[in-house]
C-alpha cells in the first residue's frame, strides 16, 4: 500500500475484513460466510532485504489465523474486526 503509513495500512485492512464479513454470499441458494485474515508490516530501516518485510507479514498473517476469523495482526498484535 504505497503513500500509506501503517497505522492506515491497518485501517485499511480492517475496512476490508469488515466488508467481506458483511457481504451477502450465495452459492445455489445458500449463503456462505466469508473472513479474511490479514497481516501488516512496513519497511524499516534495519529491513535489509524487501523480503524482510514479506516475512513479517507474512508472520502477521499466521498470528491472524491462529488465533481466529476476521483479523488483523500488526506487529504481533491482532485486532478483531467488526461483523454487523
Amino acid at each position: 500500500m504505497p503513500n500509506n503509513d501503517r497505522k492506515s495500512a491497518e485501517q485499511l485492512a480492517l475496512k476490508c475484513c469488515e466488508t467481506i464479513a458483511n457481504s451477502v454470499i450465495q452459492y445455489k441458494g445458500v449463503r456462505i460466510s466469508v473472513t479474511l485474515s490479514a497481516g501488516v508490516s512496513d519497511l524499516t530501516q534495519s529491513d535489509k532485504q524487501v523480503v524482510d518485510l514479506y516475512l513479517r507479514a507474512d508472520h502477521n498473517l499466521y498470528l491472524s489465523k491462529q488465533r481466529g476469523r476476521n483479523r488483523v495482526t500488526v506487529d504481533g498484535k491482532t485486532i478483531v474486526a467488526n461483523k454487523r
